[in-house]
This record gives structure tokens, C-alpha cells and sequence, in this order.
């Protein structure tokens, strides 16, 4: 077995003792000392972790790929409103380029305020928020973006802990977004808004959008966030969101009815009763967000709840050129 760097070794040994314990003293700390040292090790790594935000986000020329969908589906919603999705794609000074998992092979290219689009069967052309097809793209995922964002905010670390990733070490930082930061991550693009928002939500909106704009507030939900950072480098590796949102969908028999531009139906799923919720074992895992995942995310119930996970798996930093756009793409940016 190949042993690591000299400096990977150090590296590791300064994280550490984030995740080992140390040996049991012959008398216990006493909590004034403790409590301060805790607090002073996550004030430590917000700011590691915002410096690591900042800095991979201001290299160009990085290719991603962008999964998202919930973790146990809701069957009872109109494929419309599931929230799911994969895309490969790649960030660079003046460029956004995706190409999206599916039969349709929709590929985009961002540029300044320009969209070009194509699919399997339509060659590029001019799209504004669509496809080449007309369809609405939806959520368009934006790694650079969604670093510049998470850098500006004042993220609250709940942990830190040591491990690997593609047999590299890594340092994962466990963040809990707040309230306000949810509703922005959801509102500026950084996830998708269908991630936070419960079903009937989501159609309640489009029906009151027939009589005028709706009332927008801001996403019950909550959401968690790891980071894995390379501490040889300080740049993000991955970035794992997941998204806690009650389910108060409408169930029952009858139809709902949305007018907008068309009429379309939904024909609701019968109810179904609630299994009854079994008592807990004595050695089951706790879900009130003590215990982290092997993701480094909070284990928390999710009784009456929908779970969605979104990841962004960063690569080839600064080294992912832009392909060159050729006239027909050029001509259609105005470029």
C-alpha cells in the first residue's frame, strides 16, 4: 500500500483530532473548559470553510455534475411537480454549459444574458428559461453560483469531522442553513425551490396565479449541507444539500382543477392510513439530528416529511476548458 505525501499526512493529523478522541483522562474536563474550546474549533472551521467557498468559486474552467430528486418519491404528485434530475456540466468566465440526463439530450449554453439550446432532435437555437423543445427548463443547476452564494452568507457549522473521498482525505464540514437562508437558496436558484416546497403549496400556487400574483412566504423547511473540502488544495470538493419538508399534500377523491393557459387535472390518490408508528428500539439511531449519516448529514425523523437530496460533485478545477462556439452559436448569442 502506497503511503500518503508528507504533507497529506500532516494534513490529516491536524484534523484529526476532530473525529478521534483522545485518550480518557484520569479526571474529566471541566465544561467551562470544554464548551469554549468546542466553540472555538467551529469558529475556526466557518472560517476555513468560507475561505474555501470564496476560493473555488473564483476558479473558472470546472467541470460538475449536478444530481437531485427526493428519497422516497411521492407517487400521489403529477410528475410535474417532482422535484428530480441529473446534469454534467461545466462553469467558466462567461459561460454556463449543461447537458441534462434523459431520452431529449437537452443541452444549454449561458452566456452573458444570452440561452442557446438543443436536444436529440432540434438543432441549437434561441431559448429564454426553455429548452429547444419549448419545454420550461425548470431549475438549472449552477455549481459556481451556488458557491459564490453559500461564501457571502453566515453559515452556521454544526460539525467537523475527517474522512475520504475517491481515496483522498477530506475534511467535512456539517452546516444547518437558517431560516432566512432557506427561503433564499430557494428563491436565487442555489436549489430547487420544489425541494422546500410541499405539494399542495406548489399547487395552491398555480391555482391563485389564474386570480393574480400569489402571496409568497418563505419555505417551511429545513435544510442541511455538507461540505468536503481537499485540505491539501482549500477547495470544495462536494457539496450535499438535503432538504426537510413537511408533506400536507391534498389526498382524497375529486379533481384540481388549474387554469393556466390550459386546463389540466389532477386526479388526487386515495388516502392511505397511516401505519402505525412502532416504538423505538433500544439500540436504534437516534433522529433528532445528534447522529450524522456516512454523508456527514443529520439523521432526523421523517415521519410526515418528504426528503430530497441535491449533490454537486466538482472536478478538474481550473483545468475544464470551454469548447469554442462556433458561428452558428455565435450568430445566435450575437456575438
Amino acid at each position: 500500500m502506497r503511503s500518503l505525501s508528507s504533507s497529506c499526512v500532516l494534513l490529516l493529523g491536524a484534523l484529526l483530532p476532530a473525529q478521534v478522541a483522545s485518550p480518557a483522562p484520569t479526571t474529566s474536563t471541566p465544561p467551562s473548559v470544554a464548551a469554549p474550546a468546542a466553540a472555538a474549533d467551529l469558529a475556526a472551521t466557518k472560517q476555513r470553510l468560507q475561505q474555501a467557498l470564496q476560493k473555488t468559486a473564483g476558479i473558472a474552467d470546472t467541470a460538475f455534475t449536478a444530481e437531485w430528486g427526493q428519497d422516497q418519491p411521492d407517487k400521489s404528485l403529477p410528475p410535474s411537480l417532482a422535484a428530480s434530475g441529473k446534469v454534467i456540466g461545466s462553469w467558466h468566465r462567461d459561460q454556463l454549459r449543461l447537458a441534462f440526463d434523459g431520452e431529449q439530450q437537452n443541452e444549454l449554453v449561458v452566456t452573458g444574458r444570452g440561452q442557446i439550446a438543443r436536444d436529440a432532435k432540434t438543432d441549437w437555437k434561441l431559448r429564454q428559461r426553455r429548452f429547444a423543445d419549448g419545454n420550461p427548463t425548470g431549475f438549472v443547476p449552477d455549481a459556481g453560483f451556488t458557491l459564490r452564494q453559500l461564501a457571502t452568507w453566515d453559515l452556521a457549522v454544526t460539525r467537523r469531522t475527517v474522512g475520504s473521498l475517491d481515496d483522498r482525505p477530506v475534511e467535512i464540514v456539517s452546516v444547518t442553513l437558517s431560516p432566512e437562508q432557506v427561503g433564499e437558496a430557494a428563491w436565487a436558484g442555489v436549489i430547487d425551490d420544489r425541494m422546500v416546497t410541499s405539494g399542495f403549496a406548489v399547487l395552491a400556487g398555480q391555482m391563485r396565479r389564474a386570480g393574480g400574483p400569489p402571496k409568497m412566504l418563505p419555505p417551511d423547511a429545513s435544510v442541511d449541507l455538507v461540505v468536503w473540502l481537499d485540505p491539501a488544495t482549500d477547495l470544495v470538493q462536494q457539496l450535499q444539500f438535503r432538504c426537510w419538508s413537511k408533506t400536507n399534500v391534498m389526498r382524497g377523491g375529486g379533481n384540481i382543477v388549474m387554469a393556466q393557459g390550459a386546463v389540466v387535472q389532477f386526479q388526487a390518490q386515495p388516502a392511505q392510513k397511516e401505519a402505525a408508528e412502532e416504538e423505538p428500539a433500544k439500540d436504534a439511531v437516534p433522529t433528532d439530528g445528534s447522529v450524522l449519516d456516512d454523508k456527514g448529514l443529520p439523521v432526523r425523523s421523517r415521519k410526515d416529511t418528504m426528503v430530497t437530496d441535491y449533490s454537486l460533485r466538482l472536478r478538474e478545477h481550473g483545468k475544464k476548458a470551454a469548447p469554442p462556439l462556433d458561428d452558428a452559436q455565435k450568430r445566435l448569442l450575437g456575438l
